[in-house]
């Protein structure tokens, strides 16, 4: 046991020394000088990206009963993390009583520095079963406008550096 805790007391010593790598440079016999610097980036402003900035919807999807899902991928293009929200509005001819467009994330998508997160929305056509309704739906046009905001939090307070 005593072996080994002078083993340790040396190897505790021989590390400690090596902590201090860098040497000042001797000026004089009384003097020494060293230059040590500090470096960092700030914090990026908050911004992202998408793929594209629209899309046709396929007529063979807006049909009684159909169900698509759209996927919007995100990619956050700075260097700090990022929640995505975002909210939908419904245009075109096609009464909003025969869709619903529902999310089951667009209330926040955690998206880490860098990387790509996606917001779902899924479209749900009513099954009509009347011929009155078939025929208010057929011959219409519609459109959905999603409009997303990305947001940081603050980052952790400061942290005490030393060399």
């Amino acid at each position: 046991m005593r072996n080994f805790k002078s083993i340790a007391l040396i190897a505790a010593l021989a590390l400690s020394s090596a902590a201090y790598a860098i040497g000042s440079n001797s000026v004089s016999e009384n003097e020494a000088t060293m230059t040590v610097s500090a470096n960092g980036q700030s914090l990026d402003s908050v911004k992202f990206s998408v793929g594209s900035g629209s899309f046709t919807i396929p007529t063979a999807n807006i049909r009684s009963g159909a169900s698509f899902t759209i996927t919007i991928p995100v990619r956050n293009d700075t260097n700090r993390a990022i929640t995505v929200t975002s909210a939908h509005a419904l245009g075109g001819s096609l009464a909003s009583e025969y869709v619903a467009v529902t999310s089951d994330n667009a209330s926040g998508v955690a998206v880490a520095a860098g990387a790509t997160g996606s917001v779902l929305y899924t479209i749900t056509f009513d099954t009509l079963a009347s011929e009155a309704d078939r025929l208010a739906f057929s011959n219409k046009t519609m459109s959905v406008a999603f409009d997303l905001t990305g947001t940081s939090a603050d980052p952790v307070g400061p942290v005490d550096q030393s060399f």
